[in-house]
């Protein structure tokens, strides 16, 4: 198991902001050197960015360009949209 905690300049967005906790969760597995793993996010809006490969998005494009990038070398990977709701050990 392990966990990561870091200090994340305010970006323009919400969208942005989890957006680039998505890009640094999948980073984080790299430097793990995991294979794989099901991402989970609250923001409805991020994850859905991420699953459609929006690139063309303004404010993530870029981003989402490299969490693509980054994930094409895990053997599995998945995106999926948790509600606050069933993540209350996030937000305890």
């Amino acid at each position: 198991m392990a966990a990561l905690s870091e200090i994340i300049p305010c970006p323009s967005s919400v969208l942005a902001l989890e957006t680039v906790a998505a890009g640094r969760a999948v980073h984080f597995l790299q430097e793990l050197n995991l294979h794989g793993s099901i991402l989970e996010g609250d923001s409805e809006s991020s994850i859905s960015a991420i699953k459609n490969q929006c690139f063309h998005h303004l404010d993530v494009g870029h981003m989402i360009k490299d969490i693509m990038s980054s994930v094409g070398s895990f053997q599995y990977f998945s995106f999926s949209h948790t509600r606050q709701q069933g993540n209350a050990l996030a937000f305890a």
